[in-house]
């Protein structure tokens, strides 16, 4: 918990840089507070790094953009990557080249995310299971959902017939899927450190969120299959997470 409370005040400090000049001391209380909250992971294991690192790039754009309201998706993906490399490297030049092609084929992929997906591999089941939660997360609940995503992690974890590569890309997965989650489905939350109060409709939250739930899932899995680094995976599905925001969550 005090590693994650660190986390969260590092990226804090980044994201006060962006926020405007009128903004107190309060509100950015409230950031840190939130942004703890939306980094809780939903079972303790390694992997679970990557969703908590996921959301504190994600919560940190969506302040940027609800705050200033705003839809410069370049300056937010800007601080996205501030935001993460103050704990690791980030090759922007590669993450520039990358994310138009990844962006694209995630859009694509939209109406069927298992598409081009050997059913025959064993990673396959995993990812079956997956994607079928996040289509019924929205009729479920958070609650539902991050209990069955905890079962799946631990049939993953305790898999024989994963390779360790396989394994490590259907844990990150999950990861990225639970974490996404919480902040899709509960995007209310985000009020706690805006300036203004944002009505967020429950058709958002069921609609535009599951929408994004599959798509920061699907880019992070694709680019791990394509061989960027999990750094380069991360920031991309946080990308792609953002984007998804942008086009079917904006509320102004």
């Amino acid at each position: 918990m005090k590693a994650k409370m660190l986390l969260a005040v590092s990226a804090l400090a980044i994201l006060s840089c962006q926020k405007k000049q009128t903004t107190s001391v309060q509100a950015e209380q409230n950031l840190s507070v939130s942004i703890a909250e939306s980094t809780r992971p939903v079972t303790k294991n390694y992997y679970d790094s990557t969703g908590i690192y996921h959301n504190m790039m994600l919560d940190s754009a969506l302040v940027y953009a609800l705050n200033n309201r705003t839809r410069n998706g370049m300056q937010a993906y800007s601080i996205m990557m501030k935001v993460y490399q103050k704990y690791h490297p980030v090759d922007e030049a590669l993450i520039q080249k990358a994310a138009p092609a990844l962006l694209k084929s995630v859009s694509e992929m939209r109406s069927n995310p298992l598409e081009n997906r050997d059913p025959k591999t064993p990673e396959y089941p995993f990812f079956a299971q997956l994607f079928q939660l996040i289509s019924q997360a929205g009729r479920l609940g958070y609650d539902r959902f991050k209990a069955d995503l905890e079962l799946l992690k631990q049939q993953a974890a305790a898999s024989e017939t994963l390779t360790a590569s396989a394994k490590e890309r259907v844990l990150g997965t999950l990861s990225v899927a639970g974490s996404s989650a919480y902040r899709w489905l509960n995007l209310q939350t985000i009020n706690m450190h805006l300036e203004f109060y944002i009505p967020f409709s429950p058709a958002q939250f069921t609609g535009g969120g599951i929408k994004a739930i599959s798509a920061d899932t699907r880019a992070y899995l694709e680019a791990r299959e394509k061989g960027h680094s999990e750094h380069t995976a991360r920031v991309l599905s946080a990308i792609a997470s953002f984007k998804e925001f942008l086009d079917n969550l904006w509320p102004f």
